[in-house]
């Protein structure tokens, strides 16, 4: 299981950023938080994948970006009100509305695909995925070494840096302030 504190630190000695495709894709013609994008994507080199986790009305952690099903899939209304047989049974678009054969991922399968390739995931979790179900199914898989999760601001930062120690926690500061705080719970 890679430890991505010393991935981090090699990094930052020898001057080397680290790229992460957005959506699991920096291919602006592929599907968005799909397993087959992101494959393709750790193909050609890109280590980090970002992708974004939902859950189902009936408690399946799955990816998509939006509230809605409308944009990315063949799907229309809000995604956290279907159930995942309902979510299975729809075709993920391409960002020009071409249909694939797609379907909208679990976050298993994610997990499954970044554990055989080696890529790290940045796991953000929408408003229907609680952090704390999120580090419970990272720990469950195993994947502690190999995920990052993207919190937003202050309070749920402080709450998932205690949660999970073991694991890596990005979090975005809204000010200078909030900056100024998170960088203290750091040292």
């Amino acid at each position: 299981m890679p430890q991505l504190h010393w991935l981090f630190d090699c990094l930052r000695t020898n001057r080397f950023a680290l790229v992460a495709a957005h959506r699991a894709q920096p291919n602006p013609e592929a599907t968005e938080n799909s397993v087959e994008s992101g494959t393709e994507t750790f193909r050609k080199g890109i280590t980090v994948l970002e992708i974004d986790v939902f859950v189902s009305s009936d408690g399946v952690p799955m990816l998509l970006h939006d509230d809605t099903l409308d944009r990315t899939t063949t799907g229309t209304g809000v995604a956290s009100q279907k159930s995942y047989k309902e979510l299975r049974q729809l075709q993920l678009r391409k960002p020009n509305g071409d249909i694939t054969e797609q379907r909208i991922p679990t976050l298993d399968e994610a997990l499954v695909m970044a554990r055989r390739g080696g890529a790290i995931l940045m796991l953000d979790p929408k408003r229907s995925m609680p952090m704390e179900d999120l580090v419970q199914h990272v720990r469950s898989a195993r994947m502690e070494g190999q995920v990052i999760l993207l919190t937003n601001g202050l309070v749920e930062g402080r709450a998932i840096l205690k949660a999970a120690p073991e694991m890596m926690v990005a979090v975005t500061a809204r000010d200078g302030r909030e900056a100024i705080a998170l960088n203290r719970l750091a040292t």
